[in-house]
């Protein structure tokens, strides 16, 4: 049935997106002094598709191989936004994600009437960074903290001839990642810089690991655009919900500091 295909499939890329966001640039506020705090927000979008495998609940494995625009297509409504304090050598970065995914479909057996179809994902990242090596062409900083997933889905069916009552099927998961990475950036000049990205992840996960690299460019004293690619990878499973998922594409940020 699409509208059970549709849930596995929304609940999986849920879970999967958010660790970006905290992920992305690392680079000051041009021309901030180190004994000053300094404070980043940064809205962003990350254009991903997804390949491997899903299941929620008992069902079984549902193979997943969808692009942005299919994902678009059932997007109701999605934030996602890190945060970032730092002063000295010291730094903590945060992450706020929220997605609703929806669908109402016409399933294979016209008696069932239309089925509705909807996932609900929030995220929250919190970890704690450190410079380790800094130059005038740039710096290194490592990052240890934790991830929090909750994915909520429900799956409703109208009373019908099948179904005299109607269908109501609702369920969630969460779980809790340890996270360390390792972030870089080095200066080409004033206005451009490349960036990288790498962590590992366990805990909730059974694995989980993702890395990225982007170019920045400074367009004022407290404004930045960031461009680049990213590649995560995510092996989840419980009794609620399972999956084994890459995910890759571009992504595109802007980064305002106060």
């Amino acid at each position: 049935m699409k509208a059970i295909r549709f849930a596995a499939n929304a609940a999986l890329l849920l879970s999967l997106l958010p660790a970006f966001a905290w992920a992305q640039s690392s680079t000051d506020a041009p021309g901030a002094s180190s004994d000053q705090w300094q404070f980043r927000i940064a809205p962003n979008l990350w254009a991903a598709g997804l390949d491997g495998t899903s299941r929620v609940g008992g069902a079984s494995e549902t193979r997943v191989d969808a692009s942005f625009s299919d994902i678009t297509e059932v997007l109701d409504m999605g934030f996602m936004t890190a945060l970032e304090a730092r002063r000295g050598p010291w730094g903590i970065v945060g992450d706020v994600f929220y997605v609703n995914l929806g669908e109402k479909t016409q399933p294979l057996q016209n008696d069932l009437g239309r089925v509705d179809a909807s996932i609900k994902n929030t995220i929250f990242h919190l970890a704690v960074a450190y410079r380790v090596a800094e130059s005038a062409s740039g710096h290194v900083d490592v990052l240890g903290g934790a991830r929090y997933s909750e994915v909520e889905s429900e799956l409703k069916l109208p009373s019908s001839t099948t179904y005299p009552d109607g269908v109501r099927v609702k369920g969630s998961d969460d779980w809790v990642d340890a996270i360390v990475g390792l972030r870089g950036v080095h200066r080409f000049n004033d206005k451009w810089a490349a960036n990288g990205y790498v962590d590992v992840g366990l805990g909730g996960d059974d694995s989980s690991w993702q890395a990225m690299a982007g170019i920045e460019y400074v367009i004022s004293h407290t404004t930045q655009v960031e461009f680049g690619y990213r590649y995560l990878s995510q092996d989840y499973d419980s009794a609620k919900f399972a999956y084994e998922m890459d995910t890759a594409g571009p992504f595109l940020g802007m980064s305002f500091w106060f």
